[in-house]
Protein backbone atom coordinates (compact mmCIF):
# COMPACT_ATOMS: atom_id res chain seq x y z
CA UNK A 1 0.00 0.00 0.00
CA UNK A 2 0.92 3.57 -0.05
CA UNK A 3 1.79 3.63 3.90
CA UNK A 4 3.71 0.87 4.01
CA UNK A 5 5.67 2.19 0.79
CA UNK A 6 6.15 5.30 2.43
CA UNK A 7 7.22 3.97 6.17
CA UNK A 8 10.12 1.72 3.41
CA UNK A 9 11.04 4.56 2.06
CA UNK A 10 11.42 6.59 5.55
CA UNK A 11 13.57 3.61 6.71
CA UNK A 12 15.55 3.22 3.45
CA UNK A 13 17.00 7.42 4.24
CA UNK A 14 16.95 6.73 7.98
CA UNK A 15 19.34 3.49 6.95
CA UNK A 16 21.49 5.71 4.21
CA UNK A 17 22.18 8.74 6.41
CA UNK A 18 23.38 6.22 9.81
CA UNK A 19 25.38 4.47 7.60
CA UNK A 20 26.95 8.00 5.87
CA UNK A 21 27.76 9.03 9.49
CA UNK A 22 29.47 5.59 10.35
CA UNK A 23 31.29 5.81 7.12
CA UNK A 24 32.51 9.40 7.51
CA UNK A 25 35.74 10.13 9.28
CA UNK A 26 35.83 12.51 12.21
CA UNK A 27 38.44 14.85 11.43
CA UNK A 28 40.91 17.10 13.19
CA UNK A 29 40.43 20.54 13.14
CA UNK A 30 41.89 22.56 9.94
CA UNK A 31 40.46 19.47 7.51
CA UNK A 32 36.89 18.57 6.52
CA UNK A 33 35.51 15.46 5.25
CA UNK A 34 35.78 15.37 1.40
CA UNK A 35 35.16 12.00 -0.30
CA UNK A 36 34.99 10.49 2.88
CA UNK A 37 38.45 11.09 3.22
CA UNK A 38 40.08 13.93 5.79
CA UNK A 39 41.17 16.56 3.35
CA UNK A 40 43.39 19.09 4.61
CA UNK A 41 41.86 23.20 4.55
CA UNK A 42 43.58 25.20 1.76
CA UNK A 43 45.16 28.80 2.87
CA UNK A 44 42.63 30.98 3.25
CA UNK A 45 40.45 28.97 4.52
CA UNK A 46 39.36 26.77 7.44
CA UNK A 47 37.74 24.28 9.20
CA UNK A 48 36.54 23.38 12.88
CA UNK A 49 36.71 19.45 12.30
CA UNK A 50 34.92 17.36 13.22
CA UNK A 51 32.10 15.91 10.41
CA UNK A 52 32.90 19.53 8.32
CA UNK A 53 31.97 18.45 4.96
CA UNK A 54 33.97 21.78 3.53
CA UNK A 55 36.38 23.93 4.27
CA UNK A 56 34.75 27.49 4.84
CA UNK A 57 36.75 30.95 3.44
CA UNK A 58 37.91 32.87 5.54
CA UNK A 59 36.22 36.58 5.34
CA UNK A 60 37.20 39.44 4.89
CA UNK A 61 39.66 41.20 7.09
CA UNK A 62 40.99 37.75 7.99
CA UNK A 63 43.27 35.35 6.38
CA UNK A 64 44.36 32.06 7.10
CA UNK A 65 47.12 29.63 6.48
CA UNK A 66 47.08 25.84 5.48
CA UNK A 67 45.26 23.55 7.80
CA UNK A 68 43.48 26.39 9.79
CA UNK A 69 40.44 25.50 12.34
CA UNK A 70 40.29 29.62 12.79
CA UNK A 71 40.77 32.46 10.66
CA UNK A 72 42.87 35.40 12.03
CA UNK A 73 42.18 39.16 12.38
CA UNK A 74 44.38 41.07 9.83
CA UNK A 75 46.86 43.60 11.94
CA UNK A 76 45.46 47.57 11.80
CA UNK A 77 47.24 49.07 8.69
CA UNK A 78 46.81 45.94 6.59
CA UNK A 79 43.26 44.02 5.00
CA UNK A 80 42.42 41.51 3.57
CA UNK A 81 39.26 39.91 0.71
CA UNK A 82 37.22 37.24 1.36
CA UNK A 83 39.35 33.79 1.34
CA UNK A 84 42.92 35.36 1.49
CA UNK A 85 46.02 33.45 2.69
CA UNK A 86 48.09 36.97 3.73
CA UNK A 87 47.15 40.75 4.49
CA UNK A 88 47.72 43.57 2.36
CA UNK A 89 49.40 46.51 3.82
CA UNK A 90 47.55 49.83 2.99
CA UNK A 91 49.31 52.04 0.31
CA UNK A 92 50.58 55.59 1.26
CA UNK A 93 47.43 57.87 1.27
CA UNK A 94 45.15 55.58 3.01
CA UNK A 95 44.97 53.96 6.70
CA UNK A 96 43.15 51.36 8.41
CA UNK A 97 42.73 51.66 11.95
CA UNK A 98 41.35 48.58 13.55
CA UNK A 99 41.88 44.70 13.31
CA UNK A 100 40.01 42.60 10.83
CA UNK A 101 39.65 45.65 8.62
CA UNK A 102 38.14 44.71 5.17
CA UNK A 103 39.68 47.69 2.98
CA UNK A 104 42.14 50.65 3.40
CA UNK A 105 40.28 54.36 4.14
CA UNK A 106 41.75 57.50 1.89
CA UNK A 107 42.86 60.16 4.79
CA UNK A 108 40.36 63.44 4.84
CA UNK A 109 41.73 66.10 3.03
CA UNK A 110 44.38 68.08 5.34
CA UNK A 111 45.73 64.66 6.92
CA UNK A 112 48.36 62.47 4.77
CA UNK A 113 50.14 58.94 5.45
CA UNK A 114 53.18 58.83 4.09
CA UNK A 115 54.08 55.15 4.28
CA UNK A 116 51.98 52.26 3.94
CA UNK A 117 50.66 49.98 6.96
CA UNK A 118 49.18 53.60 8.27
CA UNK A 119 47.13 52.94 11.42
CA UNK A 120 45.89 56.78 11.24
CA UNK A 121 46.61 59.71 8.86
CA UNK A 122 48.81 63.19 10.71
CA UNK A 123 47.73 66.59 10.11
CA UNK A 124 49.34 68.76 7.54
CA UNK A 125 51.19 71.09 9.36
CA UNK A 126 50.75 74.99 8.74
CA UNK A 127 51.41 76.11 5.34
CA UNK A 128 50.56 73.22 3.49
CA UNK A 129 47.53 71.72 2.38
CA UNK A 130 46.22 68.19 0.81
CA UNK A 131 43.06 66.84 -0.74
CA UNK A 132 41.87 63.58 0.07
CA UNK A 133 44.15 60.36 -0.14
CA UNK A 134 47.52 62.34 0.03
CA UNK A 135 50.82 60.69 1.09
CA UNK A 136 52.12 64.30 1.17
CA UNK A 137 51.44 67.57 2.00
CA UNK A 138 51.83 70.51 -0.64
CA UNK A 139 52.90 73.75 -0.01
CA UNK A 140 50.91 76.75 0.14
CA UNK A 141 51.10 78.73 -3.20
CA UNK A 142 52.39 82.62 -3.37
CA UNK A 143 49.62 85.33 -1.87
CA UNK A 144 48.15 82.15 0.17
CA UNK A 145 48.40 80.87 3.60
CA UNK A 146 46.78 77.47 5.76
CA UNK A 147 46.58 76.92 9.16
CA UNK A 148 47.60 73.15 10.40
CA UNK A 149 45.06 70.67 8.78
CA UNK A 150 43.74 72.46 6.06
CA UNK A 151 41.92 70.83 2.98
CA UNK A 152 42.89 74.37 0.81
CA UNK A 153 44.97 77.37 0.99
CA UNK A 154 43.10 80.68 1.73
CA UNK A 155 44.01 84.29 -0.03
CA UNK A 156 46.09 86.90 1.74
CA UNK A 157 43.50 89.09 2.90
CA UNK A 158 43.90 93.06 0.79
CA UNK A 159 46.89 95.12 2.62
CA UNK A 160 49.13 91.57 3.15
CA UNK A 161 50.89 88.99 0.98
CA UNK A 162 53.23 86.00 1.38
CA UNK A 163 55.97 83.72 0.06
CA UNK A 164 55.29 79.89 -0.41
CA UNK A 165 54.61 77.91 2.21
CA UNK A 166 53.27 80.70 4.29
CA UNK A 167 51.09 79.60 7.78
CA UNK A 168 50.00 83.74 7.82
CA UNK A 169 50.36 86.43 5.40
CA UNK A 170 52.52 89.74 6.08
CA UNK A 171 51.41 93.09 6.02
CA UNK A 172 52.29 95.79 3.63
CA UNK A 173 54.96 97.93 4.32
CA UNK A 174 54.46 101.80 4.25
CA UNK A 175 54.94 103.29 0.74
CA UNK A 176 53.14 99.73 -0.51
CA UNK A 177 49.79 98.59 -0.80
CA UNK A 178 47.31 95.09 -1.71
CA UNK A 179 44.59 94.31 -2.63
CA UNK A 180 45.01 90.62 -1.77
CA UNK A 181 46.52 87.15 -2.84
CA UNK A 182 49.55 88.69 -3.54
CA UNK A 183 53.19 87.37 -3.22
CA UNK A 184 54.76 90.91 -2.98
CA UNK A 185 53.02 94.58 -1.97
CA UNK A 186 52.71 96.86 -4.92
CA UNK A 187 54.71 100.16 -4.19
CA UNK A 188 52.80 103.16 -4.68
CA UNK A 189 52.73 105.15 -7.24
CA UNK A 190 54.34 108.70 -7.71
CA UNK A 191 52.19 111.21 -6.19
CA UNK A 192 50.80 109.13 -3.37
CA UNK A 193 51.44 107.42 -0.26
CA UNK A 194 50.78 105.10 2.75
CA UNK A 195 51.29 105.93 5.82
CA UNK A 196 50.56 103.05 7.80
CA UNK A 197 51.72 98.72 7.26
CA UNK A 198 48.87 96.86 5.75
CA UNK A 199 47.26 99.95 3.35
CA UNK A 200 44.81 98.35 0.99
CA UNK A 201 45.19 101.57 -1.62
CA UNK A 202 47.33 104.52 -1.38
CA UNK A 203 45.86 108.08 -1.26
CA UNK A 204 47.01 110.95 -3.25
CA UNK A 205 49.28 113.84 -2.09
CA UNK A 206 47.25 117.12 -1.52
CA UNK A 207 48.02 120.56 -3.59
CA UNK A 208 51.34 121.83 -2.20
CA UNK A 209 52.80 118.51 -1.80
CA UNK A 210 54.71 115.55 -4.23
CA UNK A 211 56.01 111.91 -4.08
CA UNK A 212 58.03 109.67 -5.59
CA UNK A 213 56.62 106.18 -6.39
CA UNK A 214 56.83 104.01 -2.64
CA UNK A 215 56.52 106.61 -0.51
CA UNK A 216 55.27 106.46 3.24
CA UNK A 217 54.31 110.57 2.95
CA UNK A 218 54.27 113.76 0.86
CA UNK A 219 56.94 116.33 0.41
CA UNK A 220 55.63 119.93 0.48
CA UNK A 221 57.04 121.69 -2.50
CA UNK A 222 59.75 124.40 -2.50
CA UNK A 223 59.40 127.63 -2.20
CA UNK A 224 58.60 129.58 -5.72
CA UNK A 225 56.86 126.06 -6.91
CA UNK A 226 53.91 124.13 -6.61
CA UNK A 227 51.58 121.19 -7.27
CA UNK A 228 47.90 120.19 -8.17
CA UNK A 229 47.58 117.08 -6.17
CA UNK A 230 48.64 113.73 -6.98
CA UNK A 231 51.66 114.84 -8.38
CA UNK A 232 55.55 113.46 -8.85
CA UNK A 233 56.86 116.72 -8.73
CA UNK A 234 56.35 120.78 -8.95
CA UNK A 235 56.02 123.32 -11.05
CA UNK A 236 56.81 126.89 -10.71
CA UNK A 237 54.18 129.51 -9.03
CA UNK A 238 52.89 132.08 -11.62
CA UNK A 239 52.44 135.49 -10.77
Amino acid sequence: SIIKMSRFLQLLFFISYISLIFSAEYCDPGFAVINNVCTPCKAGTFSAGDLSRMCEACPAGTYSLSVSETCTLCNAGYTSTRGAYLCTACPPGKFAEKQGSAQCTNCTAGKYAPKSAATQCNLCPAGTYSPAGSSVCFPCPEGTFSAQGAAQCTNCTAGTYSLGGASSCSKCAVGTYSKGGKVLCDPCPEGTYANVQGSTNCTACAPGTYSHAKASSCSKCPPGTTSDGNAMTCKPTTN
